[in-house]
């Protein structure tokens, strides 16, 4: 407590007190007059007496008033002042605290590698340096050990995450690599084997040509391939060239050939029923034949690779 405060509060007490006293020697004074003049029989006098003390009692209950009215003003005072020092000390205490907190995690790795012996002593430095108490130094500093053990094992899963996403991703790129490689490899053996199937048939017709001598009568066909096709439709039909290459009268006439031997008919032309008989060795079903067919003059007349 202040000591002007304590000095005010002091000079009301000791004001008081002497007032009182004051008033009880008076009063004293007064009551013993009342007796002489009750024993001389003085009536009058002994009212003017009685009045007095009365005034006086007035006088006295109106400072002992007083003096309870300012007892509890000083109490209230006393108590608010009280008050406010322990809010400033816990403000003090708070700030200490949030200070320290802050600078925790510079501590944290000094504290966890002392002994329980060497952290008590450590914990009580600090409480003696901030002004604080031990269970708060405590707190703060095991909340700052925990934080960084946190975040080391974060780092290191962060760290594992990358790697894993890294391997993820060169997998990746080996299996986009092996599945262009794949896609490359039966692209080429697609094309190796219409390739093939091309030259076989241009090698069945070719031999086709070459033995047929007349055509049948009894069956005639508009269609029948023979020595007019020209050589543009033939290198066509071997797969040496597309209609794609040729020029515009090379096209027309390629297109000639190849509607007179029947590759513009959804229909297989009865040369091509006989090649492909010859080649099986049988004698196939006309929808087996009209498939391979009509894959095969689609392929012939193609304009556009």
């Amino acid at each position: 407590m202040p000591v002007g405060f304590q000095d005010s509060i002091s000079n009301r007490e000791y004001e008081a007190a002497n007032k009182i006293s004051e008033h009880e020697n008076q009063r004293n004074n007064l009551i013993a007059q009342a007796k002489m003049a009750r024993d001389n029989g003085q009536a009058r006098l002994l009212g003017k007496k009685l009045d007095a003390i009365d005034t006086i009692d007035a006088q006295l209950r109106n400072v002992l008033q007083g003096v309870q009215e300012s007892a509890q003003k000083q109490w209230q005072a006393l108590q608010e002042y009280r008050t406010a020092q322990e809010k400033a000390q816990k403000e003090a205490r708070q700030e200490a605290l949030r200070q320290f907190a802050l600078l925790a995690s510079g501590y944290a790795g000094q504290y966890d590698a002392l002994s329980p012996q060497d952290k008590d002593s450590f914990i009580s430095k600090i409480v003696a340096r901030y002004g604080t108490n031990y269970a708060d130094v405590y707190g703060i500093l095991e909340n700052a050990v925990a934080k960084q053990q946190t975040e080391s094992v974060q780092k290191q899963k962060n760290k594992l995450d990358i790697q894993k996403q890294e391997l993820g991703i060169k997998k990746g790129q080996l299996d986009l690599l092996g599945g262009a490689a794949d896609i490359q490899a039966k692209e080429a053996l697609t094309k190796e084997r219409d390739a093939s199937a091309r030259a076989a048939d241009a090698l069945a017709y070719s031999r086709y040509q070459a033995d047929k001598k007349t055509p049948d009568k009894k069956t005639p066909d508009k269609k029948t391939p023979n020595d007019d096709t020209g050589d543009i439709a033939k290198n066509i039909i071997a797969g040496a060239t597309r209609l794609s290459d040729l020029t515009s009268t090379e096209l027309q006439e390629a297109k000639t050939d190849l509607r007179n031997l029947g590759f513009y008919n959804e229909a297989p032309p009865r040369w091509y029923i006989k090649m492909k008989n010859e080649e099986a060795g049988q004698t196939l079903l006309p929808e087996d034949v009209a498939l391979v067919w009509e894959e095969y003059r689609k392929e012939i007349t193609a304009e556009e690779v």
